[in-house]
């Protein structure tokens, strides 16, 4: 996918990192997630960016497949087609108001189909904050 954004000319509005450690605080300072993993472990990363309604395109193979809908809540592409990437791309960077919106259904979907546990949320959201204050 790297290459498609330099063909594009694009590769300065584009970064690449790996998985940080504190990923939801990253999530938040974040534009787009793109997604292709198949790795059902790493499923967890697009519900987080769901949650933090950060704009996705993903894979159709991976949980996001079958929680979202193509272009009502993300963006969803064959793991293996850099053209749908790029395309989905170019439309996220040029539309902002389609990025809220299929982030903001993204959210909706997520917390109307996943069961949500409010005390694990709360012990999960304590221990980022200790971890960020360093106790």
């Amino acid at each position: 996918v790297e290459k498609q954004f330099i063909t594009l000319g694009i590769q300065a509005q584009v970064e690449f990192e790996p998985v940080p450690d504190e990923i939801v605080s990253h999530m938040k300072s974040a534009n787009i997630l793109i997604h292709l993993s198949e790795d059902p472990n790493d499923d967890p990363i697009v519900l987080e960016a769901a949650t933090v309604k950060l704009p996705m395109i993903a894979s159709t193979a991976s949980i996001a497949g079958t929680l979202f809908k193509d272009s009502e809540s993300a963006f969803l592409c064959e793991s293996a087609d850099p053209a749908c990437v790029t395309h989905h791309t170019k439309a996220f960077l040029n539309d902002n108001q389609a990025r809220a919106r299929l982030a903001m259904n993204a959210q909706e979907s997520v917390f109307e189909r996943i069961e949500q546990d409010y005390t694990a949320y709360l012990l999960a959201y304590r221990s980022s904050i200790e971890r960020s204050l360093g106790t």
